[in-house]
């Protein structure tokens, strides 16, 4: 590009990253030089690796990535997210997991992502491993008692949850109860 306008690499470069240091007519002079040898503009992969951050974050989905759009939760979860990241000018990588371990392993290791919100970590300990070794930061939805020092929760504390519904169940007198939830215990089926 710059030895066909006849100008140095990093005047083309302005000509894209910083155009108020080019004037206009020699700024389009190279956007139409660009256009007929068929360059669509920096390659956004290397600019964020001279940047140093790619500007999004990965949402890491422990769930089939269907389920982000149909249940309730995950929805407004998402629409949390994302309100987030608008406000803070950047994006957002929704990350599932695949079922394979060994994919799922090169999900996490393969995300451009600046960082992770972990959406419902269950057994999916190895996968906070493998963000602590690409050194990014991260938050979870699940607490944890074994969380190392780097981790940070966000979320409610359900068991206090379950003891207030349980107490005002109980404080109406109600002495047989049931409790419906989709999975309970680690290895019981969910349903």
């Amino acid at each position: 590009m710059a030895d066909a306008v006849g100008v140095s690499r990093s005047t083309v470069s302005n000509a894209y990253s910083r155009p108020d240091q080019l004037s206009a007519t020699l700024r389009e002079r190279i956007l139409e030089a660009a256009r007929q040898l068929g360059y669509p503009g920096p390659n956004p992969t290397a600019r964020s690796l001279r940047r140093g951050f790619v500007g999004s974050i990965g949402v890491l989905f422990t769930s089939q990535l269907s389920y982000a759009f149909t249940d309730p939760f995950a929805v407004r979860f998402l629409a949390g997210v994302g309100a987030a990241a608008e406000r803070h000018g950047t994006s957002m990588l929704l990350v599932p997991l695949p079922p394979a371990v060994t994919d799922a392993r090169r999900a996490v290791e393969n995300a451009a992502v600046d960082g992770f919100c972990v959406y419902c970590v269950a057994d999916e300990e190895w996968a906070l491993d493998v963000i602590r070794q690409r050194g990014l930061p991260f938050v979870s939805t699940a607490s944890r008692d074994n969380a190392g020092a780097d981790e940070r929760f966000v979320g409610i504390d359900e068991r206090a949850a379950a003891h207030s519904a349980a107490a005002h169940v109980a404080g109406l007198g109600h002495r047989r109860v049931a409790l419906l939830a989709d999975s309970v215990l680690p290895d019981a089926p969910a349903g």
